[in-house]
């Protein structure tokens, strides 16, 4: 009887043991799957992160660069908007005092001739005059210069084009300064406010302002 009664002890104790084990298996089998899901979301999250980080880079760095283009396209446009652009092939007539100017371009290059020939008034005495220069526009800095237009208007204007004389053998007359400031005249054109093109020479000894030329179509 005392036998029986500790088989029947030890067959409820294994049962005990099993369930135990049963359980700690379920337990550890949960901590398992829980872990692993955890850390795919951990994984996928910090893909999307990151992604998102480089996305986000990607578009800053597109934006800037447009930002940049526009910015330097408005500026060079709005820098050089006093630049004058002279018409291919044509021929115009401007006047200093009695002086008469001839400003001519042609269709084989960007350079283009002044010349001037004495007044009328004096080649009835036999002094007469024609000199000439070619010249080469060149873009330059927004520069402020004071002229003179007609003698009637004394102000200061914007130029962005200066007249360089050409460096080709022959290109200017000896004496095509003459009624200016010598060899040290500077010469610049700007548009007028009625639309023609004004080229203003550096003035001789005794003037501050700019000399100016009206030049229109002959």
């Amino acid at each position: 009887m005392r036998n029986q009664s500790q088989d029947l002890k030890n067959k409820r104790l294994t049962w005990i043991v099993i369930i135990l084990l049963v359980i700690i298996a379920i337990l550890l089998g949960y901590l398992a799957i829980s872990s692993f899901y955890s850390k795919n979301d951990t994984d996928s999250s910090s893909l999307a992160e990151s992604t998102e980080s480089s996305t986000s880079i990607s578009n800053d760095i597109s934006s800037t660069s447009s930002e940049d283009f526009i910015k330097e396209s408005t500026s060079s446009q709005e820098e050089y908007k006093y630049a004058v652009t002279f018409p291919k092939d044509q021929m115009q007539l401007g006047y200093y005092g009695t002086w008469e100017f001839f400003l001519s371009t042609h269709t084989d290059g960007d350079h283009i001739i002044i010349s001037w020939n004495t007044p009328e008034y004096e080649r009835e005495y036999g002094n007469y005059m024609s000199e000439r220069c070619t010249f080469v526009p060149q873009t330059i800095p927004t520069t402020i210069i004071r002229v003179n237009e007609h003698s009637r208007i004394v102000k200061d204007v914007k130029v962005n084009t200066q007249l360089v004389p050409s460096s080709d053998p022959g290109s200017i007359s000896s004496d095509f300064f003459y009624p200016f400031d010598g060899e040290n005249t500077k010469v610049y054109a700007y548009y007028m406010n009625n639309g023609y093109i004004a080229v203003i020479f550096s003035p001789g000894k005794g003037l501050d302002q700019y000399q100016l030329i009206e030049f229109r179509p002959n």
